[in-house]
């Protein structure tokens, strides 16, 4: 299986969407769900109206899965910081 296709079990999707939660609220303290999901709505696969939001969910993921989103977030960053 491709990192592309690793499949979170229940309880880390779960644990990922909290550890996502816990990470946006710490960044941007008095945030309202309204911001959570305009800034979180997807402009194109893996790429969130607000840049800085997938970041966030990549780190969420690798805090929850031990790192197996690691090159996935790494190309990330990399396209992010080019602008591409």
């Amino acid at each position: 299986m491709s990192r592309e296709e690793r499949l979170l079990t229940i309880d880390e999707a779960y644990a990922a969407l909290l550890r996502f939660l816990k990470l946006y609220y710490a960044t941007l303290g008095n945030a309202t769900i309204a911001d959570v999901l305009g800034d979180g709505s997807l402009a194109a696969p893996r790429n969130t109206v607000d840049p800085g939001v997938w970041d966030t969910w990549l780190e969420a993921l690798n805090e929850i899965t031990g790192g197996a989103f690691n090159e996935m977030a790494e190309e990330y960053h990399a396209r992010w910081q080019t602008g591409g």
